[in-house]
């Protein structure tokens, strides 16, 4: 049934997820009426002028009134604006349009296309390809009409995508083999998410919208949903390991929340002291409780078997930890190592003593941390456990490359790659918008163990830390970086710490 409100002309059906960006070339094409126009009849009541309008956001026009103009039922161009993903934007990577070519040729271009986790085309198996002229062909179209220009624009300004439409409009047929390939896909694809969203909250959609593969890591979201959806999946997970994944859902407000000042004003630090007081937080004493109970947990799960190994590691000099044997080390002590020094901010003397000599920070303001605060430092000390030794005990062995120094007191950590993930980040200071169901992604806790104990047997010595010639070389050495030198000869230039350093 035709809507009583249609003002454009327009094909009466549409292909499968076509795009709002063709939808839009084709009202200009077939009805022959300038941007503004065309802006004035689907933008968003209140938008005040034209200047602020975008032609790819639903922030901008109104679907319904789109639906009306064209001559649609309402809720018609749901998968031209991808409602499936919830958002405002459909996000079209500008100053670009994403075409699959062997689409582009019969006249189709779909809304997925703006998914940059979507590079080649489901159907054909062809790359997508940017172009910048495709982009270009809507902009300018809304200024005003002294700097606005006509459309289909100069004809250089026009690309051999849409060429073929401007000079004899392509009508799909849509009873041909390729669009009933199409509506599978989209109705699997539809029914993946749907279903990947009640295990992973909103964290496949973020996974959706983020930008293109980096390395495979990125898949590791796709890992963790292995068989458990049911649902054959549209993409394909590269990784080889299981991936577990710990839960960061929280309520700002059931958790006392209370939003962080950045600023150095005394007012403003007083303001948050006093919202500090009047939130659900927990007292410094207790924070570092929790600190010592989760290294505790760390210690008794992961590294108790690997006593023998941490200590012939703690035994070493500094100078014999620059040449460690990545090949034969006991990765479970060098992550507890590196983590300790970096989470906890652990010296090298400290470590040596014991972990009654160990430091740890605290959080929020004076005496008191908000609860929501502190639990997502807590969660962020775990996670960088697991990523340390994912990227020491596998990424090491796929890489073969150095991914920790020693030097002096401070452990450096030049990870290949971060393995964890969280496809939102966990907030230093959550707030309102954090309140929601989120989680990090990183190697199966039992997967690395299982790995670790079969690697070292649990029994390394200081001759598989370092090759031999270094075993009973026990002189230490000093090796000083610039400012330590400084710190040591004139303190007072030091904008750190004024005071002497410990040889």
């Amino acid at each position: 049934m035709m809507s009583d409100h249609k003002v454009l002309s327009f094909i009466r059906r549409l292909a499968p997820f076509e795009s709002i960006w063709l939808i839009l070339i084709k009202v200009l094409l077939i009805n022959k009426v300038s941007g503004r126009q065309v802006i004035d009849l689907i933008k968003k009541p209140g938008m005040e002028g034209s200047r602020n309008f975008s032609w790819w956001a639903k922030g901008s026009i109104d679907q319904g009134r789109l639906e009306d103009a064209l001559g649609y039922q309402r809720g018609d161009l749901d998968d031209s604006f991808l409602t499936m993903v919830p958002r405002d934007h459909l996000h079209y990577t500008g100053p670009q349009i994403w075409h699959c070519p062997s689409c582009i040729k019969i006249g189709y271009h779909s809304s997925i296309f703006c998914l940059r986790k979507i590079q080649s085309c489901p159907w054909h198996g062809d790359k997508l390809v940017g172009c910048t002229k495709c982009y270009e062909l809507l902009s300018l179209l809304h200024l005003p009409s002294q700097k606005s220009r006509s459309f289909p624009a100069e004809p250089e300004r026009i690309c051999e995508h849409i060429l073929p439409l401007a000079g004899r409009f392509i009508i799909p047929d849509l009873s041909a083999p390729i669009f009933q390939v199409m509506s599978s896909w989209y109705r699997d694809f539809a029914e993946w998410l749907a279903a990947s969203e009640k295990i992973v909250g909103g964290d496949i959609f973020r996974w959706i919208e983020s930008p293109e593969y980096k390395h495979d890591l990125d898949d590791m979201i796709l890992q963790y949903l292995e068989d458990k959806t049911h649902i054959p999946k549209p993409f394909k997970a590269c990784l080889s390991f299981p991936v577990t994944r710990l839960s960061l859902e929280y309520s700002f407000e059931r958790e006392g929340g209370v939003p962080r000042f950045w600023s150095p004003d005394a007012s403003t630090r007083r303001l948050y002291d006093i919202r500090c007081m009047g939130a659900v937080s927990i007292s410094k004493i207790d924070q570092i409780r929790c600190i010592k109970s989760l290294r505790r947990y760390i210690w008794k799960t992961y590294i108790s078997k690997h006593r023998k190994c941490f200590r012939s590691f703690i035994n070493l000099t500094l100078h014999q930890r620059m040449y460690l044997q990545p090949e034969s080390s006991c990765f479970a002590s060098l992550a507890y190592v590196c983590w300790l020094m970096h989470a906890l901010t652990t010296n090298d003397v400290a470590l040596a003593l014991g972990r009654g000599q160990c430091t740890y920070s605290t959080y929020g303001s004076r005496d008191h941390c908000p609860l929501a605060e502190f639990k997502n430092s807590l969660n962020n000390k775990l996670v960088r456990f697991y990523s340390v030794w994912g990227a020491l005990l596998i990424g090491t062995a796929e890489s073969g490359e150095t991914v920790v120094k020693f030097h002096n007191m401070k452990v450096e950590q030049t990870l290949n790659y971060s393995f964890s993930h969280t496809y939102k980040k966990i907030p230093l200071a959550p707030s309102i918008d954090d309140s929601e169901k989120y989680g990090a992604y990183f190697v199966s806790p039992s997967h690395l163990k299982e790995l670790s104990n079969l690697r070292c047997g649990c029994k390394s010595g200081a001759a598989d830390y370092v090759p031999q010639h270094l075993v009973e070389d026990t002189v230490e050495r000093f090796y000083p970086d610039a400012t330590s030198v400084l710190k040591f000869i004139d303190p007072q230039k030091s904008k750190i710490v004024k005071s002497y350093i410990y040889l």
